[in-house]
């Protein structure tokens, strides 16, 4: 937990994303009785939950809360970085997102990431991430960079997904990574195991046919998104005002306001420089005085 401009904020870790229809329920209503009535969806596949202004209730309420939910598995749990990884016929080290052209056999991986890690530590400096460094590769001394890495996936995996058991994922994208708690709780009433991606949307996995056909009618007309050609797919932004003191503008109504101009391009509207939360691949746009002016351009590679 920390402190942030509309009140305390809880960041609540979610190994590999998941988390059950019962611990959702419980966020729900630690979220609509002591904070913004909402669950922020993060980059990291991560739940925040944001606009607690009763301090003491932290202790006496929505720790027990969250502990007995289970979504409090360690005491020293926020030291604890997430990855985001898919292994398959062995593994590619990524630095800020990119392709390294390193490759690793899995027994590999944890070794690496360590030797890494501790290279970060010895010449980080001033620099709290890896991609605020003059040259990242600083932290793979000898090794080339490769010139062709993986194309970066900007959009999540939506609507109907069959699995290969026969049953139905549905997946549904969550505008601007707010998802209203009154909405989160029909995804409880589902009691279906659920994921949140990194790309701030939902799965709802192991649905049989006929309930998976039933919850996306119930669930579409709340406002979550399962059309892969909507522009929500296309756009993104920071908490913005009036959550981050840092930042100069709302900027999750203007990235909604954004809307209105067709872009194929994705987007992120970002209320400082220090541009959180910001995809790989996407035009970063940062707001001024004056509107927003491009702050990093989308590249595919």
């Amino acid at each position: 937990m920390h402190q942030a401009a509309d009140g305390a904020l809880v960041r609540v870790r979610l190994p590999g994303g998941m988390i059950t229809a019962a611990q959702v329920a419980m966020l729900c209503t630690v979220s609509s009785g002591f904070g913004s009535g909402t669950l922020q969806l993060t980059a990291r596949g991560n739940v925040q939950l944001r606009g607690i202004t009763d301090l003491t209730a932290v202790a006496e309420a929505i720790v027990p809360l969250l502990s007995q939910a289970g979504v409090v598995p360690s005491a020293t749990h926020e030291r604890v970085r997430n990855m985001v990884a898919v292994f398959g016929d062995g593994c590619a080290l990524l630095l800020t997102g990119r392709d390294t052209g390193i490759r690793l056999a899995e027994d590999d991986v944890v070794n690496a990431l360590i030797a890494v890690a501790v290279r970060f530590i010895e010449t980080r400096g001033k620099a709290w991430r890896v991609n605020e460094l003059d040259d990242v590769q600083c932290l793979l001394p000898g090794v080339e960079l490769s010139a062709t890495p993986f194309p970066a996936v900007t959009k999540p995996p939506v609507g109907w997904i069959s699995q290969e058991d026969g049953r139905v994922t549905l997946g549904a994208a969550v505008p601007l990574g707010v998802l209203p708690a009154r909405v989160a709780e029909y995804l409880a009433a589902i009691e279906a195991p659920l994921v949140i991606t990194p790309w701030r949307s939902v799965l709802v996995c192991d649905l049989d046919e006929g309930v998976a056909d039933a919850a996306l009618r119930v669930l579409a007309p709340l406002g979550l998104v399962f059309d892969q050609n909507s522009p929500w797919l296309n756009v993104s932004a920071c908490t913005g005002s009036p959550g981050c003191a840092h930042s100069a503008a709302d900027v999750r109504a203007d990235a909604a306001l954004s809307l209105k101009t067709d872009s194929a391009v994705h987007r992120h509207f970002v209320g400082c420089e220090r541009a959180c939360g910001s995809p790989l691949s996407a035009d970063v746009l940062v707001a001024s005085g004056q509107g927003y002016r491009l702050l990093r351009e989308q590249h595919l590679g």
